[in-house]
């Protein structure tokens, strides 16, 4: 399978892999490195969902552009982000120190502060994002809310499926179980449940193994 995700990369990106390790254990891939922006890194997951027989993508490539960038270059190519995010008003503030983006000011729903995150970190040269927006409008989340908002973490940032990693959610504690192939694999999972609107905690209850799921 390896061989298939290497002409797929080559085939659908254009890509050579020479700045990046990939990985297939169990018929999932787990991709690691460098890509200079995030539509390589998207372009990158594409070309692997093309290939027959994978089960999941975990993919870890980290968006570092060719030449350093200065904080100010960032904070402009921040803002715009933040702009073309759609109807989010009004914009966040932004600083940029040492890479590192600090989002401030007031928005409306939970959802728009974790829209503006994630914009924040499509930019290149982003080293992490802090996030100090204040929320103005709460909405009740029951439960369901929380738990699909949980699945589709798990789904989107690290490739795993429901067969792989199970989320219960009672009174906003997540409760996740099943299993997965690595300490650091677990705590990515514990991050993506966390970093969920409206989750009181988390009881982290996989199991690392090789062994696939059943």
């Amino acid at each position: 399978m390896l061989s298939l995700l290497m002409d797929a990369l080559h085939r659908e990106c254009r890509l050579e892999f020479s700045d990046c390790d990939l990985e297939v254990r169990d018929q999932i891939a787990y991709v690691r490195g460098n890509v200079v922006d995030l539509a390589q890194k998207r372009a990158i997951a594409r070309a692997f969902k093309s290939v027959p027989g994978l089960r999941a993508i975990v993919n870890n490539l980290r968006v570092t552009p060719l030449l350093p960038r200065s904080d100010q270059r960032i904070a402009s190519d921040v803002r715009t982000a933040l702009a073309n995010t759609g109807p989010t008003s009004p914009i966040p503030d932004v600083k940029v120190i040492d890479g590192v983006v600090y989002l401030s000011g007031t928005v409306g729903p939970i959802e728009a502060a974790k829209t503006a995150e994630d914009a924040a970190w499509s930019v290149p040269g982003v080293e992490q994002v802090v996030s100090n927006i204040a929320i103005t409008a709460l909405c009740p989340r029951t439960d369901q809310d929380i738990l699909k908002d949980v699945e589709t973490a798990l789904s989107r940032y690290l490739g795993l499926g429901s067969k792989i990693v199970r989320a219960e959610v009672h009174s906003g504690i997540v409760y996740l179980t099943g299993r997965v192939e690595s300490e650091y694999q677990k705590a990515l999972s514990e991050d993506a449940a966390a970093w969920t609107p409206r989750v009181v905690d988390i009881v982290n209850e996989l199991l690392v193994t090789s062994r696939p799921p059943n």
